[in-house]
């Protein structure tokens, strides 16, 4: 498990910001698999969580570390003014929702959350309100029906 969260700290991090349509694709295609090849192996311990893996606080760090870096990416895509994005909005919106689902994920598991971890999760917690507001912001229908 330690692994694969740093293999996905690894893809994370190999990808440059700002994010460009080229780097959500490789975000998407490869650490979206990674995230399933994950699941598949934990998926029988999924009911009992004391059968889950122990993350260590070297997994956890880095994978927090990039997992951070890039919400806070997608945050910066999806606040831009849609005129002539550098990615496309259906695709900056599935990178999103990929890296919540990889926190989410993350959050399943036990593990040390060193103070590293823990700084990092404040920026992250951050991050994530703020990707929520941006979200709404662009899907919120605001031509309201007349009654």
């Amino acid at each position: 498990m330690n692994t694969g969260f740093t293999c996905i700290a690894n893809i994370l991090e190999g990808v440059r910001t700002p994010l460009t349509s080229q780097g959500v694709q490789e975000i998407l295609d490869v650490a979206s698999e990674q995230l399933r090849l994950l699941a598949h192996v934990v998926e029988l311990a999924r009911d009992d969580q004391t059968a889950l893996p122990v993350v260590d606080s070297v997994a956890q760090d880095s994978f927090i570390k990039a997992l951070a870096s890039k919400i806070q990416a997608f945050e910066a895509i999806l606040s831009q003014p849609m005129s002539k994005p550098d990615v496309p909005p259906d695709q900056a919106t599935q990178g999103a929702i990929l890296v919540a689902r990889l926190l989410q994920f993350n959050m399943a598991f036990r593990g040390v959350w060193t103070p590293k971890a823990r700084s990092l999760s404040e920026d992250l917690c951050k991050s994530i309100f703020s990707l929520a507001l941006v979200s709404s912001k662009r899907h919120v229908r605001v031509d309201y029906p007349s009654q």
